[in-house]
């Protein structure tokens, strides 16, 4: 078993990747492309999940087992900080525009709404450790926005649910026989993968 002096031991010789170190990159459908200034806007995301689908398998006697089906991707949310002119959340809502006609209720193209977002995770020195491009995504949901004569000194958010078809990392993950994960994730001469 560790002692508790290794552990600590070995977070002083590696670097830990910080919440507050990422950036995100928006790439809306065909003539709705978000500026820089909206993307640095964005006050949280998450790294959406992923789960393997799975089945029973009843025709044999005993305990069943869990048999891989597929994958799933649930939606995920990003809060963005809104500007004096609500740019931000007029972005989303044009992009949800181009999604149905609101004055026909007519649902457009698939092909052409989808778009792409790029999250990252920073080092210390802003460089890219880790990123994924989340593909065929678009905002599904504009959330409601609070406000009251209470939040005098409080900004405004708007926060924003993407749905997708699924995501990939990038450098995308080998998928050898023998794989280590320890090996995947690590920044090189960061870390002994070994340790």
């Amino acid at each position: 078993m560790a002692k508790l002096s290794s552990f600590v031991g070995n977070f002083s010789k590696q670097l830990l990747a910080k919440k507050a170190q990422y950036k995100v990159a928006i790439k809306g459908p065909k003539g709705i492309s978000a500026k820089e200034s909206i993307t640095m806007m964005c006050e949280s995301i998450s790294f959406p999940g992923q789960n393997v689908r799975s089945v029973p398998d009843t025709l044999r006697y005993g305990p069943a087992r869990e048999h891989a089906q597929g994958m799933t991707y649930g939606p995920f949310t990003a809060t963005f900080i809104c500007s004096s002119d609500m740019r931000e959340k007029k972005y989303f809502e044009k992009w949800q525009r181009a999604i149905i006609n609101q004055e026909n209720w007519n649902v457009k193209y698939y092909d052409d709404y989808k778009g792409e977002l790029k999250i990252s995770q920073l080092d210390t020195n802003d460089n890219e450790t880790y990123f994924i491009t989340v593909k065929e995504a678009y905002p599904k949901t504009i959330l409601a926005q609070d406000m009251g004569y209470a939040q005098v000194n409080a900004y405004q958010t708007v926060g924003i649910e993407f749905t997708y078809r699924y995501w990939e990392p990038k450098p995308a993950l080998p998928a050898a026989p023998g794989f280590v994960a320890s090996e995947v994730y690590l920044v090189e001469g960061e870390m002994d993968a070994a340790s």
